[in-house]
């Protein structure tokens, strides 16, 4: 076995790291921003706790909190409003009575000391934990903190820094054999190690390797560097190789590379930040909107109006079409006193969120050739104007405009950024503007005038393996996220709507485990117009899923997927021993409805025989809600087709979201 850190130079592992940090130093512009200090850090050589304001370097540390976890259940060792005074004298963190230091800061504090530095950034030790006031401050500006840093230590092995709890910097026993002779291939292995961990499942953790500028990752028996220029590791991948073949082979795996502010709100990166977010673990739901703030923080100045709850108020419209790909949970606080995230946000739920859910937003992304083509036929039209506020008696209106985007994206409408006070109780009160983070943690409520109508579930379809699943493993969503539709059984279930008349109207996708009671009317809410051409339109999720049920095409059917795990179709011929072999089922107590069985291939299916028509099909996208004490909740998103809804005599109606 490989004790030792060195390769076939014998360089050892701080020698490769000092080696890394000086090449970046010297050859890339990828250093640090000069922005707010953090409140405290660590000082590594007098083992306390000294105020940020020093104007020196300092590394910051990203972990997960279980690292740290006291073998002997104590409480974690932490900065307290009580020991703030104790911990701020000299070898009071090796002195202290408290339950003893983790072994990962301990390391990190020792690999800091070894890289040449002083300060070491931990969010335990550096934010007082029990000072709600200080905690929401220091969360509020956590991109500052790792944007901000020399460096960034991702401890991502199985203990923290390495994966023996024996191991320590001196004898850690990586293994520095590369695994295979391509540049991208082994950055490639890297990163998969990485999507692995623990580490990658936390929703905390997302934030912090994107927002900073350098990081050294430490994964079992491997550390491997990564920066807004390059990726190297201690064999192969090394500084003094072709800079712009390294970076074009990680720039597969890293938002780093695009994660500067850029110069136009680009939704694009917005989607791509977010979507594979969202399905991360937290220890309190109530922190799904402020463990991804400093993500958010760093994108406010190039979308103007900001963000309400995560979504952006420039393309609001687009944004609250969002749907969740896989398994979606709603998210409720164990905290007393804390707010319940609204149910329109994403961040109200526990979901990766499916970016093909935001496809009618690809033409918005003006510098992505690619992703405009992707967009195909869809299109959103404005339908209504959103109003926001922090309770249901007030609102601030967002009105229509079309002059706040750039003239290279297309003429659309979006939510004006101008706020008007509607408050009939308190016309003094004073107005926040939709960049700072205050307004996007109070406003839960969104309110617009609105046309409602309510529709009839035919069917809930759900898909299932037609054999045992095998073993889930963890999704890779890591760096430049690999989202997609594997397995068919974990996907969300659809509602087939029908109205009064047991006619086709349109699909609908459930937000989380509501379910559809036999006969009972369901609320829908129209929020905007879309539209898009039935071969398109046969191609998104919901269709895909009609198109195999008792409906259409009845029966198991083998799933087909493009190289990136997404489902394109299904083939020929059925094997339950194809782990791809799926079977749309039924659920809940459903009568068979004559007019949708005998009638699929009229022209409101869309069906094999209409995959050829090019004809736009028009229709409303609609939240289904729930309501409680007169509030609606969302509980669903889904189409109805344009002609359908008119028919249904809808009534306009004020509409307030929570």
């Amino acid at each position: 076995m490989d004790h030792s850190m060195s390769d076939d130079n014998q360089m050892t592992a701080i020698q490769h790291m000092q080696s890394w940090l000086s090449a970046c130093d010297e050859q890339h512009t990828c250093k640090a921003l000069t922005l707010d200090r953090p409140s405290w850090l660590v000082d590594t050589v007098e083992y306390c706790i000294v105020p940020g304001s020093n104007p020196n370097n300092y590394v910051a540390l990203s972990y997960t909190w279980q690292d740290s976890a006291s073998s002997e259940n104590k409480e974690p060792f932490q900065l307290l409003e009580d020991n703030l005074q104790i911990l701020t004298q000299p070898d009071s963190l090796r002195n202290h009575s408290q339950s003893p230091l983790p072994k990962v800061i301990l390391d990190a504090m020792e690999l800091t000391n070894r890289l040449g530095q002083r300060y070491l950034w931990v969010d335990r030790l550096c934010i007082i934990q029990d000072q709600e006031t200080a905690t929401i401050s220091e969360v509020m500006r956590m991109d500052q903190v790792y944007v901000g840093a020399y460096v960034t230590i991702v401890a991502a092995a199985k203990f923290g820094l390495f994966d023996k709890l024996t191991a320590t910097l001196s004898d850690p026993r990586f293994k520095n054999k590369g695994r295979f002779n391509e540049q991208s291939w082994e950055i490639r292995a890297h990163y998969s190690s990485v999507a692995d961990s623990k580490w990658a499942e936390r929703a905390w953790t997302y934030q912090e390797a994107i927002l900073s500028k350098r990081v050294i990752f430490f994964c079992n028996r491997t550390a491997f560097w990564q920066c807004e220029c390059a990726t190297w590791d201690m064999k192969f991948l090394s500084p003094g190789k072709d800079l712009d073949e390294t970076a074009s082979a990680m720039s597969e795996f890293s938002l780093m590379r695009r994660f500067s502010v850029p110069s136009y709100p680009d939704f694009g990166l917005y989607m791509d930040l977010i979507c594979p977010y969202n399905g991360r673990k937290l220890t309190d739901d109530k922190d799904g909107l402020s463990a991804c703030l400093g993500i958010l923080n760093r994108l406010a100045p190039s979308f103007p109006g900001g963000f309400m709850h995560g979504l952006p108020a420039l393309f609001l419209d687009y944004a609250l079409l969002w749907q969740p790909l896989k398994d979606c949970y709603r998210r409720t606080s164990t905290s007393k006193n804390a707010r319940y995230l609204p149910s329109w946000a994403w961040c109200g739920w526990e979901c990766f969120v499916d970016p093909w859910s935001f496809q009618a937003s690809f033409c918005l992304d003006g510098n992505d050739s690619l992703r405009k083509d992707k967009a195909g036929s869809w299109r959103l039209k404005n339908l209504v104007s959103w109003e926001a506020s922090s309770s249901v008696r007030g609102y601030d209106r967002l009105e229509e405009t079309s002059d706040q985007l750039s003239t290279e994206l297309p003429q659309l409408s979006v939510p004006d950024l101008q706020r008007k006070e509607t408050n009939m109780t308190d016309p003094d009160r004073k107005l926040s503007t939709y960049g700072s983070m205050d307004n996007d943690i109070e406003s839960t409520f969104l309110s617009c005038l609105a046309e409602r109508a309510f529709f009839l579930p035919s069917a809930t379809l759900r898909i299932e393996h037609n054999q045992p699943p095998l073993k889930r493993g963890i999704m890779r969503m890591f760096a430049e996220p690999i989202l997609n539709e594997k397995p068919l059984s974990s996907l969300p279930s659809v509602v087939v709507l029908q109205n009064q008349k047991g006619v086709f109207c349109g699909l609908l996708r459930i937000t989380g485990d509501a379910e559809c009671e036999r006969g009972m009317p369901m609320e829908l809410v129209a929020i905007s117009e879309g539209s898009a051409s039935v071969k398109d339109m046969a191609m998104c999720f919901e269709e895909k899923v009609f198109q195999n049920s008792q409906y259409c095409h009845p029966g198991p059917f083998n799933a087909e997927y493009d190289s990136e795990g997404w489902w394109t179709g299904v083939s020929g011929g059925s094997s339950i021993l194809d782990e791809n072999n799926y079977e749309v089922v039924t659920e809940g107590d459903y009568e068979e409805n004559r007019i949708l069985s005998d009638n699929c291939l009229c022209k409101d299916c869309l069906c094999e025989a209409h995959l050829e028509d090019d004809a736009i099909r028009e229709f409303y996208n609609v939240l289904w809600v729930r309501r409680e004490n007169g509030i609606a909740h969302r509980v669903g998103c889904g189409r109805i087709i344009k002609d359908y809804w008119r028919q249904n005599e809808p009534e306009k109606m004020r509409i307030t979201l929570n």
